[in-house]
Order: C-alpha cells, then sequence, then structure tokens
C-alpha cells in the first residue's frame, strides 16, 4: 500500500477493542478505525461511507488476504479511479470473487446483501448491480488471495513476495505450512 504515491492509508480492522494490538502492527502514518456491520457487505459500505464522509474523493479498498499484491495493481486502480468518475473499478480474484473495489461515490447497492460474500459468484453479482446502477465497470489485473492453505503455499513459493509472510510463517512454525 505504501508504494502508491498520493494515497492515504487507512485499515478497518475486528474487534473494535483491538486497538492497541492494531497499532502495534503498524506504522504511524497508518490511520485505524473499527469495523461496522454485520456482513462483510455492510463493513465494506460503512468503511465507505466513512472516508467519503471525511472529504474522500476516491477510494480503493482492498481485502486484508493479499500479502503478496503488486502496488502496480493498486496504482493502476487508483490510475481508473480519478480518471473515470462514474465506474466501479474492480480486482477480479482467481476464486470468482474480487480483491479490489474502487468508487469516486458509495454505490450502497454493491454492498448488499443480496450478494452471496465469500462465494464464486461475487465478481458476476457485483459486476451485474454496477451495471444496474449505471456505472462502468472498469476491471484491473487479477490476483489471488489467501483463503486456503493451497493459496498460502502459492504465496510462500513466490520468491519476490510477501517477505513479511515468509518471516511470519518461518518464525512461528517450522516454514513449512502443513495440511
Amino acid at each position: 500500500m505504501r508504494g502508491v504515491a498520493d494515497a492515504d492509508v487507512f485499515i478497518a480492522f475486528e474487534p473494535a477493542d483491538a486497538i492497541a494490538e492494531m497499532r502495534g502492527l503498524v506504522d504511524d502514518g497508518t490511520r485505524l478505525f473499527p469495523q461496522r456491520g454485520d456482513t462483510l457487505g455492510d463493513r465494506m459500505r460503512n468503511a465507505f461511507e466513512r472516508l467519503f464522509a471525511a472529504g474522500y474523493s476516491g477510494i480503493v479498498m482492498i481485502g486484508s488476504d493479499l500479502p503478496s499484491l503488486p502496488a502496480s495493481h493498486l496504482a493502476q486502480a487508483f490510475t481508473r479511479v480519478r480518471e473515470r468518475p462514474d465506474a466501479v473499478v474492480i480486482g477480479p480474484a482467481s476464486d470468482g470473487g474480487y480483491y479490489l473495489i474502487g468508487l469516486r461515490r458509495l454505490y450502497p447497492q454493491l454492498f448488499t446483501s443480496s450478494i452471496a460474500w465469500s462465494t464464486g459468484d461475487v465478481l458476476t453479482t457485483t459486476t451485474r448491480i454496477a451495471e444496474s446502477c449505471g456505472l462502468k465497470v472498469s476491471l484491473v489485473s487479477p490476483w489471488h488471495d489467501v483463503d486456503t492453505v493451497d493459496d498460502l503455499r502459492r504465496v510462500l513459493r513466490d520468491p519476490h513476495g510477501a517477505t513479511r509472510t515468509r518471516a511470519w510463517v518461518t518464525a512461528h512454525g517450522s516454514g513449512k505450512v502443513e495440511k
């Protein structure tokens, strides 16, 4: 996230009483706030709402399960958000969901309970909803998130990314991810 110029970094975390622990994990330039909402869609909508209310005119949100995401994917998303006010910018995940969503204003419909979150239909459903709102869908480069042990193994095999993840696995175990 730090590889993108002119972007403020926020982390929405849970549980709300973990603020002290979260502060110990991030640098001083990262702003923290607790997540609000019962579903993933509620939590994402509320985070966008909070940041738009704070005066931000373009927001790109990513998941926390992307230890090897290249900064170039984020930069591409921010460029598209700045250039295309009538678009929703989405980073397709290899599992049928998305790892990134960017907006110039809040469209609550994109975060509705009619979306079966954490399934292979999330990207298709979100795209359909965006188009019904009159938004153009702008896809950035696809990437993979970490949902399974096999996903983590793939990240650990990548010699160029996720150095902190590899270091954590080494420090907290044998350096191998078991089944």
